[in-house]
């Protein structure tokens, strides 16, 4: 981490809130008969001082912070990481589709083809938590996180019979062993659904 030249930041701080201390008591002080008058030649001292402390920041010249050259340059460019249906794991049945090739990435991706309109995706991670999404009818792939984690995951299609009754459309097991813990919440997904502008 970079310093200012010439003094520390934490040193110009500390100097700054003890003059701007000092300055409020000299203010407030007052001549023993209760005149309120205060002493300006000793504010104008203490402000002279805090400015020298400062390095004259205060007339407009800027802070220069010295460059660690033995730390690489990184690339700051904003970045949005991308989601993809491979094939190279797959469930399906009744026009359902569930990709699960990039579950160590933390998602899966799934679709439904077909005349139902109310489609259910269930997820339950091995340790017991349970999701479930709204899959949107003939609109190709979406993908949905993993949000409880690595482990195993048993993963279902529900597709709507009436009112509140489902039948399974298609069901397996799948492992996600997670390259990074926090790779479920980098990508967009049903409910999060971000670009890049």
């Amino acid at each position: 981490m970079g310093k200012v030249k010439g003094k520390s930041f934490f040193a110009i701080l500390i100097s700054i809130i003890l003059a701007a201390s000092a300055v409020t008591f000299s203010a407030c002080g007052g001549d023993d008969d209760g005149g309120g008058s205060s002493d300006s030649g000793g504010i104008s001292e203490l402000v002279n001082s805090v400015e020298d402390a400062v390095g004259g920041l205060s007339g407009g010249e800027k802070a220069s912070v010295e460059e660690d050259a033995s730390l690489p340059d990184r690339d700051s460019t904003p970045q949005v990481l991308k989601t993809s249906a491979d094939g190279a794991a797959t469930i399906e049945g009744n026009g359902a589709t569930v990709d699960y090739s990039n579950a160590s990435e933390g998602y899966i991706m799934a679709k439904y083809e077909g005349d139902n309109q109310k489609i259910k995706l269930q997820i339950t991670h091995d340790g017991g938590a349970t999701y479930t999404y709204d899959i949107d009818p003939n609109t190709g792939f979406c993908a949905f996180p993993l949000s409880a984690g690595a482990g195993g995951y048993s993963v279902a299609v529900f597709l709507n019979i009436e009112g509140d009754q489902y039948s399974q459309a298609c069901a397996d097991a799948i492992q996600a062993n997670l390259e990074n813990e926090f790779a479920p919440f980098l990508r967009p997904n049903r409910y999060s659904d971000f670009t890049l502008f």
